[in-house]
């Protein structure tokens, strides 16, 4: 059984509401929230940003690349992340 956390408020840069992205939990307190649309199914916005939540907080960091970096690539459908952020994913 999968323990679950509520967060109670959120702060920081929270991203829009939006369908079809991905989340990951990153150890047992960080939730990473990437690409995924906006707007609704008649008229929608495709988005490839990346957002880190610390559910033990409740907040959101917009995950951005180092000037001239990528911020991650495909790797046999994991994410590695090439920024200066405090966390990788392989």
């Amino acid at each position: 059984m999968t323990a679950v956390q509520k967060v109670e408020k959120e702060c920081g840069d929270i991203p829009a509401p939006r369908f079809g992205h991905t989340a990951t939990l990153v150890g047992s307190t960080r939730v990473v929230l990437f690409g995924g649309a906006t707007g609704d199914s008649g008229r929608y916005t495709i988005t490839a940003d990346t957002y880190s939540l610390d559910i033990s907080t409740g907040r959101w960091d917009r995950v951005t690349p180092e000037p001239g970096g990528k911020l991650c690539e495909m790797e046999d459908n994991r994410f590695r992340f090439e920024s200066d952020s405090r966390f990788t994913l392989t």
